[in-house]
């Protein structure tokens, strides 16, 4: 059993389509799997009737995920993004990209309904982004036996204030009374730091500056630290560039599948938003088995309207095609980050690239970095590069609990708890009527 003079901390990476998390026991970081073996769970959530009481309850995670590729109009997900946006922007991104829900801000408070099911009652983004943190602090209970009062969750390094507003509702509404949140790639370098990337590696290596590329599905962030001599901290030293991520990706990729079903069959697959969505799925899928595979095919089966099952196979050179101009845009701003902070600590034996996040799957992305920046990019943190960000979470969490001088920062004010700016070292479910 963990000690009871140290709390057991749960550091939580909220990403835009999956969470990771990770548990800090008595100054060790360990990454967090659930009943079902997973390391990570899908940002999905589906409403969903019982036949008996005829109440919704919302099912989340993977469950939620497989089920929307046969409820599509049940379906709520990119949850993230829609906490920290406009409501122009959010219906303006709903309606381009064919999402399967409705968007609408009453009261201040963003909120889901179901586009095909307007008996179904709409849902509030904070009770939807709480249910997910709910499901990560049962998994945790249930393997350490005891009650977590404190969690350090991810976020965006681009975020404003009203993104921290919900997510803090959410993590209280969730049962934390300690909630911190940290940047993702400051947690990402510090996850590194927790398992390769140690002050002896650094020294040894005669590394000064880490080049961290955030390579997630919103977007990709790149940032640079430096690490000084007499200190075992990391200062980022550059402003944050930002381009499109994997779900930028996922859409190109969902275009080309549809102009090949266009092509083969004489279908529009685009003017029905369920027939997107199942298309959806179906990319993401193949993106990650062409990380491993030359081809991969396509098969989407009794498309509504259609009548027919449409099947497409994927190479993996077609799908080079497709991400080359997004990893070529990634490695131009990797350049100018470089470039900005170039002569302030020394050359390019100096600097180690630290790619990480969902993005760094990718071969075509690993090759390309590796190409453009040959023997800098540090290969030791693609192991465990989408699960960085939560063990530097928790790592983060556990660092300052030693730290007498913190304030504890009281649940009842509905404010956010400081982002960190410098790096060191059983399911419920909500019914509704």
């Amino acid at each position: 059993m963990a000690s009871t003079s140290v709390p057991i901390i749960l550091g939580i990476d909220f990403g835009t389509s999956k969470l990771c998390a990770s548990l800090w026991i008595d100054g060790n970081v360990t990454i967090l799997e659930n009943s079902r073996g997973e390391k990570k769970v899908p940002a999905f959530a589906v409403l969903e009737q019982d036949e008996r009481t005829g109440k919704y309850r919302i099912d989340i995670g993977r469950p939620a995920k497989d089920l929307s590729a046969v409820q599509p109009y049940s379906c709520l997900f990119n949850l993230l993004y829609f906490a920290n946006t406009t409501e122009a922007a959010a219906r303006d991104v709903i309606t381009r990209e064919r999402l399967p829900f409705i968007y609408s801000l009453h009261e201040f408070s963003p909120r889901f309904s179901c586009t095909l099911a307007p008996g179904k009652p709409t849902v509030l983004l904070v009770l939807l982004l709480a249910e997910l943190i709910r499901d990560m602090r049962d998994q945790a209970e249930l393997k350490v036996q005891k009650l977590i009062k404190k969690c350090v969750i991810t976020v965006p390094t681009h975020w404003n204030q009203s993104g921290y507003y919900y997510l803090n509702q959410a993590a209280q509404m969730a049962g934390f009374q300690d909630i911190q949140f940290i940047h993702t790639t400051k947690a990402a370098l510090m996850g590194c730091m927790t398992k390769t990337i140690t002050p002896e590696f650094a020294e040894r290596e005669n590394i000064f500056r880490f080049l961290v590329v955030d390579f997630g599905a919103a977007s990709c962030s790149v940032i640079m630290y430096y690490r000084k001599l007499d200190q075992k901290t990391m200062t980022q030293i550059s402003q944050i560039y930002t381009c499109p991520g994997g779900n930028f990706l996922d859409w190109k990729l969902l275009e080309h599948c549809a102009d090949e079903f266009q092509r083969q069959y004489g279908v529009n697959v685009m003017v029905d938003c369920a027939s997107v969505h199942r298309i959806r799925l179906a990319c993401e899928d193949a993106k990650i088995r062409l990380s491993t595979a030359k081809f991969c095919q396509i098969k989407i089966g009794n498309l509504k309207n259609y009548g027919q099952d449409l099947a497409y196979t994927l190479t993996l050179a077609a799908f080079e095609d497709i991400c080359g101009p997004v990893v070529q845009t990634i490695i131009e701003q990797m350049r100018i980050a470089i470039q900005a902070v170039e002569g302030s600590s020394g050359g390019s034996n100096s600097l180690r690239i630290l790619l990480l996040g969902g993005g760094s799957r990718i071969p075509l992305a690993r090759k390309l970095i590796g190409w453009a920046f040959p023997g800098i990019m540090e290969r030791s943190v693609l192991g465990y590069a989408e699960e960085a960000a939560a063990l530097g979470a928790a790592s983060f969490g556990g660092h300052s609990s030693y730290n007498v001088a913190r304030t504890t920062r009281k649940t009842a004010v509905p404010q956010p708890a400081p982002v960190a700016h410098q790096v060191t070292y059983s399911n419920r479910h909500s019914t509704y009527d």
